[in-house]
C-alpha cells in the first residue's frame, strides 16, 4: 500500500482485512506507520459489537459502544501479549510488539458483521459464520506474525485460545 493515511486507506485496509488477504496481514507486520489504521479497525470492530452487548447485558447503546470498544481493545492486548511472548519464547521470533499487535487488530475486522444483528436478529447461524470468520482471520494474522506456515499458525491459535480460556 502506498500510504496508511486517510479514510481511503482505512476503507482499503478494512475491506482487505475482511477478505482475509494474507498479503495485507504480512504487510502490516512490517509497517509501523499502519498502527493507527489497524487500531482504528479494532475500534470500529468494538463499536460494531454493541448490538450484541447491549441487549445481552441490558445496557443502553452508548454504554454498549464503550463496553464493546473496551472489550475489543482488552482482548487485542491480551492476545498480543500471549502471541508476542510465545513467538519470542517458543518460536524464537524476535518481532516487535507492534508487529504482533497490527495484524491481530486486523483480525477483529469481521466483528463488523455484528451490525447485522438489529436487521436480521441474532441466530445460531450468524454466530457460527462470525465465529468461523473471526477464527480464520486470527489464523491468517498468526501466519503473518509467525512466518512459519499455516500449520504453525493453527497450532499457535490453539495454544493462544487455551491460554485465553485458562486466564478467563
Amino acid at each position: 500500500m502506498d500510504s496508511y493515511v486517510g479514510p481511503n486507506a482505512l476503507v482499503e485496509i478494512f475491506t482487505r482485512a475482511l477478505r482475509l488477504d494474507p498479503a495485507l496481514y504480512r504487510e502490516v507486520t512490517d509497517a509501523p506507520d499502519a498502527t493507527k489504521l489497524c487500531i482504528g479497525i479494532a475500534l470500529v470492530a468494538g463499536i460494531a459489537s454493541a448490538p450484541m452487548i447491549g441487549p445481552s447485558e441490558g445496557i443502553v447503546l452508548p454504554v454498549a459502544i464503550v463496553v464493546g470498544i473496551l472489550l475489543t481493545l482488552g482482548i487485542l492486548l491480551i492476545e498480543s501479549v500471549f502471541v508476542w511472548g510465545l513467538c519470542r519464547l517458543v518460536l524464537r521470533n524476535d518481532r516487535a510488539f507492534g508487529a504482533v499487535l497490527r495484524p491481530l487488530a486486523l483480525a477483529h475486522a469481521p466483528r463488523v458483521a455484528y451490525l447485522l444483528v438489529p436487521l436480521i436478529g441474532y441466530s445460531l447461524e450468524l454466530a457460527v459464520v462470525i465465529g468461523v470468520w473471526l477464527l480464520a482471520a486470527f489464523v491468517v494474522a498468526l501466519e503473518a506474525i509467525a512466518a512459519r506456515g499455516w500449520v504453525v499458525a493453527v497450532v499457535l491459535a490453539i495454544v493462544v485460545g487455551a491460554l485465553r480460556w485458562l486466564t478467563s
